[in-house]
């Protein structure tokens, strides 16, 4: 799943290690991991030049560290094993469209599992933990964008509480695509977490 899917069929359990901090060590099994799921999730959809480029500008290594150092991100990782990485989550800093208007925001920028992992519970771990880095951060709000024609991360995010309040423009390379933009209250009066269930830019 990313926010910007796969078959929850024959979905393997959820990885028994912790979801962490990512740390600086962590880069270049993280672009790989990003850049493989990002391909594997948009490929069809998406014409090859400009998903080659947009790959190659978003998911370096180098960039995949400094994101890790950035104090204004948030980047944690689950792990299959110790060199096999299952999801990931960034939780971030940013100007947000002007459709949301909540102050007190931060933004789920990227939110990934790995196919095989998708319909096993680990995206709703990956979601709990998201929320309490965001609540640790004192923010009462989240918003995320994802890409319109991804039915099926959209149908998480409102499982877990999301609602639509706009539209925005995401450009892979050169090709414009149109994201919903969905937000979410996770402060004092926040509705609880839905339980988990089936499925998931940010990819789901």
């Amino acid at each position: 799943m990313t926010a910007h899917g796969g078959s929850a069929a024959d979905a393997a359990p959820v990885p028994g290690s912790a979801i962490r901090r990512a740390q600086a060590a962590d880069a270049a099994r993280l672009a790989a991991f990003a850049t493989r799921v990002y391909a594997e999730s948009f490929a069809a959809d998406t014409p090859p030049d400009d998903l080659a480029l947009f790959l190659r500008e978003t998911y370096s290594s180098a960039l995949q560290e400094a994101e890790i150092r950035d104090e204004r991100v948030s980047t944690f990782v689950a792990e299959e094993d110790e060199t096999t990485l299952a999801g990931f989550f960034q939780v971030r800093a940013t100007v947000p469209p002007p459709c949301v208007v909540e102050a007190d925001v931060l933004e789920l920028g990227r939110f990934y599992v790995a196919a095989r992992w998708q319909g096993g519970g680990l995206a709703h771990r990956l979601m709990d933990a998201a929320v309490a880095e965001a609540l640790r951060l004192g923010v009462s709000w989240l918003w995320l964008s994802t890409w319109e024609i991804n039915a099926r991360a959209r149908a998480f995010y409102e499982k877990v509480d999301f609602r639509t309040v706009g539209t925005r423009e995401f450009v892979v390379g050169t090709d414009v695509q149109i994201d919903r933009v969905m937000v979410r209250r996770i402060g004092e009066g926040a509705p609880a977490l839905a339980a988990p269930s089936p499925g998931m830019r940010s990819t789901a």
